[in-house]
């Protein structure tokens, strides 16, 4: 496995983890989504400009 498929495995790991999270706390998921994938998404950008 590349490391590209072990960020995108994680990536989806992380997304599905917290979806249940919220799920179980009556949030909405699908916004949670979009709040989630904009952390991911700065995340990914500080780690590229580490590297």
């Amino acid at each position: 496995m590349t490391a590209d498929e072990k960020n995108s495995k994680l990536h989806d790991d992380a997304i599905d983890a917290i979806n249940l999270l919220y799920n179980d706390m009556g949030v909405d998921v699908e916004h949670a989504k979009s709040n989630i994938r904009a952390l991911i998404e700065d995340l990914e950008i500080k780690l590229d400009a580490l590297s």
